[in-house]
């Protein structure tokens, strides 16, 4: 069952036959929604054995799509306040999301084409790094706001927080101290422009909206192995921004000695 589902996860959702039923769908649904329309699709069109009505077993037993009489099999439910909710599926890590967001997805594609446009004349030493950092962190908070909203609320923060793009603001806060060493600031760079354009070839992955080139072009960048390659060089560069930064606390480059 749970290879199954693997294989339902890891289908590539750009299928014209998908993007074509669901611009059909009004109302569009909404993120909540769309992983229920996206199995019932899956079942009828690519693997009729696929069971619908599997859940994802969460680590307390239960599942995802559960409710609170399902975890660790009791028949009573416990408090809502208990326990946070489940997570985001991870469905939804392909960027599907993106495909029912309309102008909000158009907009961050904008936001993203102009930061890592920045970014990469920033490298070339033709713009400052500052400011296409500050407008990397702006496409990142543009991201965030089109897919959750502005709450304050504990699920809230789980959600943003386990986003790809959802720490890098935080991270942010660090290189955008004054004083900072231009080349240091150049140099971590890397980790911003590598989860902009994850997300931005997410985008073209999945926004319906978009010319065909652009999806053909930038579509192969979010998919599963691409995604897993360069999230990892993401992280291998932070590590480095990190020991670059200590060395530049001794140093006297970085803050706060600089």
């Amino acid at each position: 069952m749970a290879e199954g589902y693997q294989q339902f996860i890891d289908f590539d959702w750009s299928d014209v036959r998908w993007r074509s039923y669901l611009d059909g769908l009004y109302p569009p649904p909404n993120q909540r929604q769309l992983l229920k329309f996206k199995k019932k699709w899956y079942k009828k069109n690519v693997d009729p054995d696929f069971d619908d009505a599997y859940e994802v077993p969460t680590l307390g037993g239960g599942t995802t799509g559960g409710s609170g009489s399902d975890v660790g099999g009791c028949g009573s439910a416990k408090p809502s306040s208990a326990q946070p909710p489940p997570l985001p599926s991870t469905a939804f890590a392909d960027g599907s999301r993106w495909a029912v967001m309309g102008k909000k997805a158009t907009i961050c594609a904008i936001a993203y084409v102009i930061s890592l446009f920045m970014a990469v004349g920033s490298m070339a030493a033709v713009f400052s790094a500052y400011r296409a950092l500050l407008l990397l962190v702006t496409s990142f908070i543009l991201e965030l706001l089109a897919k959750y909203g502005l709450k304050f609320k504990t699920d809230y923060l789980h959600f943003v927080l386990l986003d790809d793009v959802g720490v890098m603001p935080i991270m942010a806060l660090t290189l955008l101290m004054p004083g900072l060493h231009p080349a240091i600031r150049v140099f971590a760079l890397g980790p911003f422009f590598v989860t902009g354009v994850l997300s931005f070839a997410q985008i073209c992955k999945n926004h319906i909206g978009l010319p065909l080139w652009i999806y053909e072009f930038f579509g192969p960048l979010a998919s599963g192995t691409a995604r897993y390659r360069l999230m990892q060089t993401r992280g291998h560069w932070e590590v480095a921004v990190g020991f670059v930064l200590i060395l530049g606390v001794f140093t006297a480059p970085a803050a706060p000695f600089s």
